[in-house]
């Protein structure tokens, strides 16, 4: 199980930052090319931009969770055999082989996630290209809302890492279990608490940036126009 979910999650995860990295370019182009909040003069309303941004993720995160529904649903045979084979010799025919069944077994799932992908990137692109044009801002104020974003952001990444250095002893505990045998279930269990725990440190992080983000837009938002 947990072989079969690793290989799904680095695959997804691969997938949904493309996704991302695609959207983050688009929008960065139609505001004139300055990143963060209000670009200046041109470009699309940021608050607009910020709203098709959450939708990605939104789309994303449904991917996120079709692609664990597929990996629990398919292949659970063929994952076991290559942890199995794998575990004895990684270099070995037999694990070469049963890596193979397995990524055959796998393109059922494969393929329509990638078509996923492409729809969540194709109605975000749609939104952005709905959002209405920037109003002109102030250039010091606007200078201004960035150095409190990026005082904003510092604190959040130093609660993300506590939050992961708490995240340790259950690191430790699921490396001890699977060192004998990393296909038991035990290990596959004691594995899925640590990786929860990383999970919700993440998903913390996420809302911290989401916040900072959102102060970032209200403070853009209230800027005078330019004098």
């Amino acid at each position: 199980m947990t072989f079969k979910r690793k290989s799904w999650l680095i695959c997804t995860t691969m997938l949904v930052a493309a996704l991302a990295f695609a959207v983050s370019a688009d929008a960065q182009g139609r505001r004139g090319g300055r990143g963060g909040p209000g670009g200046g003069g041109g470009g699309k309303d940021a608050a607009c931009v910020q709203t098709c941004r959450v939708e990605m993720k939104a789309c994303a995160g449904d991917l996120r969770e079709e692609a664990k529904a597929c990996a629990a649903d398919m292949c659970g045979d063929e994952g076991q055999a290559a942890c199995q084979a794998c575990s004895a010799d990684r270099g070995s025919q037999e694990c070469s082989d049963a890596r193979g069944d397995k990524r055959t077994c796998g393109e059922s799932c494969r393929d329509p996630l990638s078509d996923a992908v492409g729809l969540c990137k194709e109605a975000a692109q749609g939104c952005l290209g709905a959002c209405p044009d920037a109003e002109p801002k102030d250039r010091a104020c606007v200078r201004a809302c960035k150095g409190d974003l990026r005082e904003c952001r510092g604190p959040a990444r130093d609660a993300v890492t506590e939050c992961r250095e708490g995240c340790a002893g259950l690191r430790d505990a699921a490396s001890a279990v699977c060192e004998p045998d990393r296909c038991s279930d035990e290990c596959a269990s004691a594995r899925a608490e640590a990786e929860a725990c990383a999970h919700d440190c993440r998903a913390d992080g996420a809302d911290l940036a989401a916040g900072c983000g959102d102060t970032a837009e209200a403070c853009v938002d209230a800027c005078p126009a330019p004098q």
